[in-house]
Formats: C-alpha cells, structure tokens, sequence
C-alpha cells in the first residue's frame, strides 16, 4: 500500500512538472511573438512618421509661392508679364525615323529648324 501511495505521488509530481514546463513553453513562445510583433510595430511606427513628415514638407511645398508659379507656367500656360509663351507640337519633334536620337538632340535639332527658316 506504501508503494502505491508513492508511485502515486511521483505520477503526480512528475505529471505537474510535464503540465507547468509544457504551459512555460507555451507562454514563452506567445511572449517572443508578442515581443516580435512588438518590434514590428516600432519599426512601422518609424515609417509612418517618415512618410508623414516627407507629406508636410510636400503640403508646405505645394502651397508656396514658387510650386503655384511653376504649376501655372507649365500647366496652365500662364506667364508673368512682359514674358512670351512659345509652344511647340510634340509631334513635329519625333518622328519614326529619328527614335534613335535622344530626345534631347532632336528638340535642339529642331528648334534649330524653327529659327532658320
């Protein structure tokens, strides 16, 4: 009967000591992911303010003097005063034989052309 009792007791022990390291591993495994997913957030955080202020140094930009006088110049064909516009037809400047050439030599090619006529 003593024998039973202790047998007993050790399956006892022994099962409570399988249950708490299991239940430690678990929770030590939640607490790394949770930590991990912690990490993450920081660095995501990190980014998000980044972006943020990248976005007010363009909302800061976007309503200054020079970015409406640009935008005006070259999207709405405005000009100050005293200032000619001169606009060109992008067809006249590519042709198909001449898709070789940079863009760059072709419009001084013929702005070239425009001048000497």
């Amino acid at each position: 009967m003593m024998k039973k009792k202790i047998n007993i007791i050790k399956v006892v022990i022994a099962t409570l000591i399988f249950y708490f390291s299991v239940e430690s591993f678990i929770n030590t495994v939640y607490l790394i992911k949770t930590y991990q997913r912690y990490l993450n957030s920081i660095e995501k955080l990190k980014e998000l303010k980044e972006e943020k202020s990248d976005l007010q140094k363009r909302i800061a930009y976007v309503q200054s003097d020079e970015f409406i006088e640009k935008y005006a110049r070259e999207n709405l064909g405005l000009a100050k005063q005293n200032e000619t516009v001169v606009y060109f037809k992008t067809d006249d400047f590519i042709s198909p034989n001449e898709k070789q050439q940079t863009i760059s030599e072709n419009f001084l090619q013929k702005l070239l052309k425009l001048f000497k006529k």
